[in-house]
């Protein structure tokens, strides 16, 4: 879930219009929901899938040799799927390490409308039409406590109308704590 209503310019708050643009962003509400599903082919592999489901408020102001026309758009559907695979590399009683890797399908919508039939950006689409991979490697230890870290690379493709998002690099920190047999706390840190 994500709700960006707040313009900014850098860091600083702004508002609405202080830079003058073709378009004058005011907002962008997006949910995901994800489904996924994973098989072990052996003990030290499993695949996985995910497919992602969008939906995605966006309006803003298209000023147009100048008139302001306020446009929204209310989008939804399959985002991209990812393939990924997970391979047990080193194993002992109380640490592992997993290579990992996966390749995304540009299966998401890239071409919705809003209801008067103006096309929505390529940024706010499910779809990105780009196919991109990730690389990685997670360690999980269990001495005191259970202690789960990854680092994962994605390399972004080329997409619709030549859009491409920038590859990306994040980290990944987390533990928890067993309270009571069904109950357990987790704490996770990402940094992107």
């Amino acid at each position: 879930y994500a709700d960006q209503n707040k313009p900014f310019i850098a860091s600083d708050a702004a508002v609405t219009g202080q830079l003058s643009h073709h378009h004058d962003e005011q907002q962008t509400l997006t949910k995901r929901y994800s489904i996924g599903i994973t098989h072990h082919l052996s003990e030290t592999l499993q695949l996985g899938l995910e497919l992602p489901l969008i939906s995605r408020y966006h309006r803003h102001i298209h000023n147009h040799h100048g008139d302001k026309l306020f446009q929204e758009w209310q989008l939804g559907g399959l985002g991209d799927m990812w393939f990924q695979a997970q391979y047990l590399l080193l194993s002992d009683q109380e640490r592992k390490v997993y290579l990992l890797a996966g390749i995304k399908l540009p299966t998401g919508g890239t071409r919705l409308t809003n209801t008067i039939g103006d096309e929505a950006e390529v940024g706010i689409q499910p779809g990105s039409g780009s196919y991109d991979t990730k690389w990685g490697v997670s360690y999980h230890d269990h001495i005191i406590l259970p202690l789960n870290t990854s680092i994962i690379y994605t390399t972004n493709g080329n997409g619709t109308d030549g859009w491409k998002n920038g590859d990306q690099c994040a980290a990944n920190l987390g533990t928890s704590i067993q309270c009571l047999p069904s109950l357990a706390i987790s704490v996770q840190c990402n940094v992107l």
